[in-house]
């Protein structure tokens, strides 16, 4: 169990979160999810949703709840309330409510070695929703679709929300056994944010457990010399065009402050390369950005677009990343990626979730304080760009294409 706490009374609250984490496998990622929403829906003490909504209101409004998701080769499972500060309540209120999330991780609602059925059934039936509701989001099941044509068959491509196929396979029983794996094998980290005197009664829960070395971050074997294309249909107007580019590994470095400034000059603005060019200039899209993940080591470019120009888009987007690597960027463009990557980064003190997650990205993945990112962004120069953008290889294409696009 790591334990990592930042005291500030900037706000009025305490944010509590506990993240479970693990290799990700693909047939433990439908599990997980169930068995996170198993534990938010009711515990021993309160064996419903009502109760838990009736008790967490009598903890002045302490807002409760879950995420399930995939980071790099990892799979998180967090946990977390908000609370008001002691300083603002009875005394002894954030006691009752660590307690309270104590009680949804390690007090479920189990009888015999399983947990309740008809509560299963209602879980399995909203996830099952979650899962379908990906086929009425175009944004969303293109960029499920990418990753699967890009690196099928690996942590690159496992859909986060899990599968309808392994649904079926979970039962109030097997289900327990997993929950037990989880409490005895997982890495625990837990991050406690805001104003407090004491939180210590968090380590009568937690037992300490040796961290299990792995790279959190997914590295390519494979690059592809020819882009690979894939085109669907779907019954929407707008087409939705996603292209999928593989990054070599990047050092600290760069995945901290080159990528941020090459993606922002790229596609991360409205006076960006690919929205003044293809947008604005060319008029083939409706929208378009760029987002590299520096935790899987990729790109990805979307726009929104008409079916007629699928090829105009593809063919202008490789200009202006061909263009990005023959250095045809002002300095202007550099500082302004800059001065935006640092507002970004001062919004993190504007939310206790935030500053937790940037703890995290110190735990996982080494990142630099926010103090010291603030200072380093300075350092990026055009040939740090330059040199990054060599690393970017064009990987694959896909299209989805509307059937009711305007212009049959």
């Amino acid at each position: 169990m790591n334990l990592h706490t930042l005291k500030t009374d900037k706000f009025k609250t305490v944010y509590i979160r506990v993240d479970f984490r693990r290799k990700i496998k693909k047939e433990e990622i439908t599990k997980r999810n169930i068995l996170a929403d198993m534990l938010n829906r009711g515990t021993k003490n309160y064996q419903t949703e009502r109760e838990m909504i009736i008790q967490s209101e009598e903890l002045y409004n302490a807002n409760y709840g879950y995420n399930v998701c995939s980071s790099g080769n990892y799979s998180i499972m967090s946990f977390s309330i908000t609370s008001l500060s002691d300083k603002y309540t009875e005394k002894g209120n954030l006691e009752k409510v660590i307690k309270f999330l104590m009680d949804m991780l390690f007090n479920p609602n189990i009888n015999n070695k399983s947990f309740d059925e008809k509560t299963l059934n209602l879980s399995k039936n909203y996830i099952k929703k979650y899962i379908e509701d990906i086929y009425d989001s175009p944004r969303r099941y293109a960029k499920s679709r990418i990753r699967e044509i890009m690196s099928p068959n690996s942590p690159f491509s496992y859909h986060q929300d899990g599968y309808i196929e392994d649904l079926e396979k979970i039962d109030e029983y097997n289900l327990y056994e997993y929950y037990l794996n989880v409490l005895k094998n997982d890495i625990v980290d837990i991050y406690v944010i805001g104003e407090y005197d004491n939180v210590d009664i968090l380590n009568d829960y937690f037992k300490e457990t040796k961290n299990k070395k792995l790279n959190h971050i997914i590295e390519h074997k494979k690059y592809r010399t020819k882009i690979k294309k894939v085109v669907e249909t779907r019954n929407v107007r707008q087409s939705t065009f996603v292209l999928g580019c593989k990054i070599e590994s990047m050092d600290s470095f760069e995945m901290q402050y080159v990528a941020s400034v090459y993606s922002f000059i790229l596609g991360g603005s409205p006076d960006s390369k690919l929205f003044m060019n293809v947008r604005e200039k060319n008029s083939l899209c409706y929208s378009i950005s760029s987002v590299i993940s520096p935790v899987t080591n990729s790109m990805f470019i979307y726009a929104g677009i008409d079916k007629k120009d699928y090829k105009k888009v593809l063919k202008e987007t490789i200009n202006q990343i061909d263009a990005m690597s023959r250095g045809e960027f002002d300095l202007e463009d550099i500082e302004s990626a800059k001065i935006t990557y640092k507002c970004g980064l001062k919004e993190i003190y504007d939310s206790l979730v935030t500053m937790a997650s940037n703890i995290a990205s110190q735990e996982y993945l080494m990142f630099d304080s926010l103090e010291d990112r603030i200072k380093k962004i300075d350092m990026v120069t055009k040939d740090d760009i330059i040199k990054l953008s060599k690393k970017i290889k064009l990987d694959s294409v896909y299209l989805l294409k509307g059937v009711l696009d305007e212009n049959n």
